[in-house]
């Protein structure tokens, strides 16, 4: 998957189905892996090839990690922080389509048959 080039709504929804698909619950390794997958998405920016030392990991204890990119920018003085959590929540709710939790484009088909 081609990473870098996100200026359509396809390759956006593209990127995002990627990342859903990353199993990340609560603890599991999913989860301590999270910030490793991401790192090496933003990292195939050109921008974060020419400046490798504005995307980093940090320990946050036990195996957790908060991954930091600092994007700069001439064209304004003004800094915008983004803030997230890799987790997310286990899927037994999803029932007999768990499987699918981490597939929104199968889930949603799957559900329309299920109205049809």
């Amino acid at each position: 998957m081609n990473y870098v080039n996100w200026s359509t709504t396809e390759q956006l929804q593209s990127l995002l189905f990627k990342l859903v698909e990353w199993d990340s619950r609560t603890g599991t390794e999913g989860e301590v892996k999270f910030p490793n997958q991401l790192k090496d998405v933003i990292g195939s920016m050109p921008y974060f090839q020419e400046h490798v030392n504005q995307l980093k990991l940090h320990d946050i204890g036990g195996e957790g990690q908060a991954l930091t990119a600092l994007y700069k920018s001439n064209k304004t003085e003004k800094t915008i922080i983004l803030m997230s959590h890799f987790d997310t929540v286990h899927v037994e709710e999803f029932g007999a389509d768990s499987d699918l939790a981490f597939y929104p484009k199968q889930l949603m088909e799957k559900m329309k048959s299920e109205i049809e």
